[in-house]
């Protein structure tokens, strides 16, 4: 699917895409399974002042024929599943900086929109993500595997975040407004993690058809309180195995008592019983 945001505090345009399971049809013709990997090059015309974000780093824009609009030709990115393709577009902000991963230095902004840039806490969120890729790196042993990692607080998100390779988009409610918990805080570092698993466990390792997204899902869920514990053992803070045992683990016995359970793994025979489910 593709969102389009008009933000009703400036009237500036957002643009996303969010393609899981099987919407990526949407933009581009394809075969969509998920072990059915490719190359993906795109290459993108909108208004000069619009920032363009995709999978791959994004290119100096060049001049059209039409003076008030910009091309950008994406590189090609590696072989990745068509769910985790994204295009992001428009009058965002974005806050430059980057990451160290073993592999040296790669880019890593995080975007949002213009009229909630005074609420991004961008230090914070750089910190743990930098963080985490420490934990990874050194946990599965293989570096980060795309070639940057931006994240990109959207409006009206129906979901948590997605992980994108090399473009993570995230609920912007997660750019508090006001003062917060730290049990807020803590749920934005585990999103923020649980999406940097899925880097490798999800993008890298793909699963060959949607029977397996328990397995995706509830992989980067333990990583994420994973990686929670090794920072809060090096930097401090609060134990995640008990939040986890509070909230996440509650939700899940809540579920199972009601009318609507149904097993973890189920034969995911179409797309439509994969929505559904």
């Amino acid at each position: 699917r593709a969102a389009r945001f008009v933000d009703p505090a400036d009237q500036r345009v957002y643009l996303y895409t969010q393609f899981e399971t099987a919407d990526a049809r949407r933009m581009y013709a394809c075969f969509e399974q998920p072990d059915l990997k490719a190359s993906f090059q795109l290459s993108v015309i909108a208004p000069s002042a619009w920032t363009v974000v995709s999978n791959s780093p994004t290119p100096p824009a060049t001049a059209t024929d039409a003076p008030a609009f910009q091309r950008w030709d994406f590189e090609a990115t590696a072989p990745i599943s068509t769910y985790i393709t994204a295009l992001i577009a428009g009058e965002y902000f974005v806050n430059q900086g980057t990451i160290t991963s073993t592999k040296g230095e790669l880019g890593a902004n995080i975007v949002c929109r213009q009229s909630v840039a005074q609420y991004l806490d961008a230090d914070r969120i750089r910190t743990t993500t930098q963080r985490g890729f420490e934990v990874y790196e050194e946990a599965f042993g293989r570096p980060y595997p795309f070639a940057k990692y931006d994240q990109l607080f959207v409006p009206e998100y129906n979901a948590g975040a997605m992980e994108n390779a090399g473009a993570v988009t995230i609920r912007d409610e997660y750019l508090y407004r006001s003062k917060v918990t730290s049990a807020d805080y803590e749920q934005r570092d585990n999103t923020i993690l649980h999406e940097l698993a899925h880097m490798w466990f999800g993008d890298l390792v793909t699963m060959r058809w949607w029977d397996d997204l328990w397995l995706n899902e509830s992989f980067a869920e333990w990583c994420s309180h994973f990686a929670q514990k090794r920072i809060v053992d090096r930097f401090g803070g609060i134990d995640p195995w008990v939040s986890f045992a509070n909230a996440r683990e509650g939700w899940a016995y809540v579920q199972d008592q009601m009318p609507t359970t149904h097993p973890i793994a189920a034969d995911m025979v179409d797309l439509e019983t994969v929505d559904q489910n």
